[in-house]
Protein backbone atom coordinates (compact mmCIF):
# COMPACT_ATOMS: atom_id res chain seq x y z
CA UNK A 1 0.00 0.00 0.00
CA UNK A 2 1.50 3.45 -0.95
CA UNK A 3 1.72 5.64 1.41
CA UNK A 4 -0.61 9.15 0.54
CA UNK A 5 1.80 12.49 0.05
CA UNK A 6 0.14 15.80 1.18
CA UNK A 7 1.33 18.73 -0.54
CA UNK A 8 0.71 22.07 1.35
CA UNK A 9 0.45 25.14 -0.32
CA UNK A 10 1.87 28.84 1.60
CA UNK A 11 -1.02 30.87 2.19
CA UNK A 12 0.24 33.31 0.30
CA UNK A 13 1.15 31.39 -2.52
CA UNK A 14 -2.84 30.21 -2.02
CA UNK A 15 -3.63 34.23 -2.36
CA UNK A 16 -0.91 34.43 -5.96
CA UNK A 17 -3.18 32.12 -7.39
CA UNK A 18 -6.16 33.41 -6.39
CA UNK A 19 -5.10 36.68 -7.97
CA UNK A 20 -4.03 35.36 -11.02
CA UNK A 21 -7.04 33.38 -11.59
CA UNK A 22 -9.28 36.92 -10.96
CA UNK A 23 -6.72 38.63 -13.53
CA UNK A 24 -7.43 35.99 -16.48
CA UNK A 25 -11.20 36.28 -15.83
CA UNK A 26 -11.25 40.18 -15.91
CA UNK A 27 -8.76 39.89 -18.63
CA UNK A 28 -11.22 37.11 -20.36
CA UNK A 29 -14.28 39.31 -19.34
CA UNK A 30 -12.90 42.24 -21.60
CA UNK A 31 -12.20 40.14 -24.08
CA UNK A 32 -15.92 39.41 -24.24
CA UNK A 33 -17.21 42.98 -23.76
CA UNK A 34 -15.11 43.52 -27.08
CA UNK A 35 -16.52 40.68 -29.25
CA UNK A 36 -20.08 42.18 -27.90
CA UNK A 37 -18.88 45.93 -29.67
CA UNK A 38 -17.25 43.61 -32.98
CA UNK A 39 -20.86 42.59 -33.01
CA UNK A 40 -22.70 45.78 -32.63
CA UNK A 41 -20.21 47.59 -35.08
CA UNK A 42 -20.63 44.12 -37.82
CA UNK A 43 -24.50 44.81 -37.31
CA UNK A 44 -24.39 48.94 -37.87
CA UNK A 45 -22.86 47.57 -41.29
CA UNK A 46 -25.54 45.47 -42.78
CA UNK A 47 -27.77 48.22 -41.70
CA UNK A 48 -29.00 50.84 -44.75
CA UNK A 49 -26.73 53.84 -44.68
CA UNK A 50 -28.59 56.57 -43.73
CA UNK A 51 -29.37 54.61 -40.44
CA UNK A 52 -26.20 54.41 -39.55
CA UNK A 53 -24.22 57.13 -37.39
CA UNK A 54 -20.78 57.17 -38.45
CA UNK A 55 -19.95 59.00 -35.44
CA UNK A 56 -21.24 56.12 -32.90
CA UNK A 57 -19.72 53.23 -35.34
CA UNK A 58 -16.26 55.34 -34.37
CA UNK A 59 -17.04 55.33 -30.93
CA UNK A 60 -17.86 51.84 -30.58
CA UNK A 61 -14.85 50.80 -32.66
CA UNK A 62 -12.41 52.76 -30.14
CA UNK A 63 -14.40 50.72 -27.18
CA UNK A 64 -13.64 48.22 -28.92
CA UNK A 65 -10.00 48.81 -29.39
CA UNK A 66 -9.59 49.65 -25.76
CA UNK A 67 -10.91 46.61 -24.72
CA UNK A 68 -9.11 44.28 -26.81
CA UNK A 69 -5.90 46.37 -25.17
CA UNK A 70 -7.02 45.75 -21.82
CA UNK A 71 -7.92 42.01 -21.86
CA UNK A 72 -4.14 41.47 -23.33
CA UNK A 73 -2.89 43.59 -20.65
CA UNK A 74 -4.97 41.43 -18.17
CA UNK A 75 -3.64 38.35 -19.96
CA UNK A 76 0.02 38.77 -20.21
CA UNK A 77 0.56 40.20 -16.76
CA UNK A 78 -1.49 36.79 -15.35
CA UNK A 79 0.91 34.82 -17.43
CA UNK A 80 3.86 36.69 -15.91
CA UNK A 81 2.64 35.65 -12.93
CA UNK A 82 2.39 31.96 -13.43
CA UNK A 83 5.87 31.96 -15.36
CA UNK A 84 7.12 33.71 -12.15
CA UNK A 85 5.52 31.88 -9.31
CA UNK A 86 5.28 33.84 -6.40
CA UNK A 87 9.60 35.26 -6.71
CA UNK A 88 8.81 38.41 -8.63
CA UNK A 89 6.72 41.76 -7.39
CA UNK A 90 6.60 43.31 -10.52
CA UNK A 91 3.48 41.88 -12.27
CA UNK A 92 1.78 42.34 -8.77
CA UNK A 93 2.69 46.16 -9.08
CA UNK A 94 1.66 46.11 -12.63
CA UNK A 95 -1.86 44.68 -11.53
CA UNK A 96 -2.36 46.77 -9.12
CA UNK A 97 -1.25 50.19 -10.62
CA UNK A 98 -3.66 48.52 -13.80
CA UNK A 99 -6.76 47.78 -12.17
CA UNK A 100 -6.50 50.70 -9.54
CA UNK A 101 -6.62 53.07 -13.09
CA UNK A 102 -9.16 51.38 -14.63
CA UNK A 103 -11.40 51.61 -11.74
CA UNK A 104 -10.46 55.66 -11.81
CA UNK A 105 -11.22 56.05 -15.26
CA UNK A 106 -14.30 54.15 -15.11
CA UNK A 107 -15.35 56.63 -12.18
CA UNK A 108 -14.21 59.76 -14.13
CA UNK A 109 -16.25 58.73 -17.58
CA UNK A 110 -19.20 58.47 -15.39
CA UNK A 111 -19.04 61.61 -13.56
CA UNK A 112 -17.09 63.83 -15.70
CA UNK A 113 -17.46 65.57 -19.06
CA UNK A 114 -14.14 64.22 -21.08
CA UNK A 115 -13.62 64.99 -24.58
CA UNK A 116 -14.48 62.47 -26.99
CA UNK A 117 -16.23 60.13 -24.82
CA UNK A 118 -18.56 62.39 -22.85
CA UNK A 119 -20.32 61.33 -19.75
CA UNK A 120 -21.33 57.93 -19.58
CA UNK A 121 -24.45 57.09 -18.22
CA UNK A 122 -24.67 52.95 -18.67
CA UNK A 123 -23.88 50.89 -15.76
CA UNK A 124 -24.15 47.13 -15.88
CA UNK A 125 -23.76 43.73 -14.34
CA UNK A 126 -20.48 43.71 -16.20
CA UNK A 127 -19.33 47.03 -15.67
CA UNK A 128 -20.18 46.20 -11.62
CA UNK A 129 -18.22 42.96 -11.87
CA UNK A 130 -15.35 44.14 -13.57
CA UNK A 131 -14.94 46.74 -10.90
CA UNK A 132 -15.49 44.25 -7.74
CA UNK A 133 -12.86 42.11 -9.24
CA UNK A 134 -10.51 44.84 -10.13
CA UNK A 135 -10.97 45.94 -6.38
CA UNK A 136 -9.78 42.56 -5.33
CA UNK A 137 -7.47 42.43 -7.61
CA UNK A 138 -5.77 45.60 -5.81
CA UNK A 139 -6.70 44.06 -2.30
CA UNK A 140 -4.95 40.81 -2.92
CA UNK A 141 -1.39 42.18 -4.90
CA UNK A 142 -0.64 44.40 -2.23
CA UNK A 143 -1.49 41.64 -0.36
CA UNK A 144 1.18 39.77 -1.96
CA UNK A 145 3.58 42.08 -2.47
CA UNK A 146 3.47 43.19 1.56
CA UNK A 147 4.24 39.29 1.70
CA UNK A 148 6.96 39.32 -1.06
CA UNK A 149 8.43 42.31 1.24
CA UNK A 150 8.26 40.70 4.80
CA UNK A 151 9.65 37.09 3.40
CA UNK A 152 12.39 38.75 1.61
CA UNK A 153 13.65 40.74 4.91
CA UNK A 154 13.14 37.60 6.98
CA UNK A 155 15.66 35.88 4.59
CA UNK A 156 17.65 38.54 2.77
CA UNK A 157 20.29 36.35 0.66
CA UNK A 158 17.94 33.54 0.12
CA UNK A 159 16.84 35.56 -3.26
Amino acid sequence: MRGTTTVTVQPTLKIAYITVALILITGAIYFYVASQDYADISQSEHQPADSKDAQDVMATTDEMIFFIIIGLGYTAVGIYIVENKYRNKIPYIMATIGSLALILFYIMTRTINIPSIGIQDDVGITDILTKVMQAAIVVLSLYVLVSLRKRKSQHPYQY
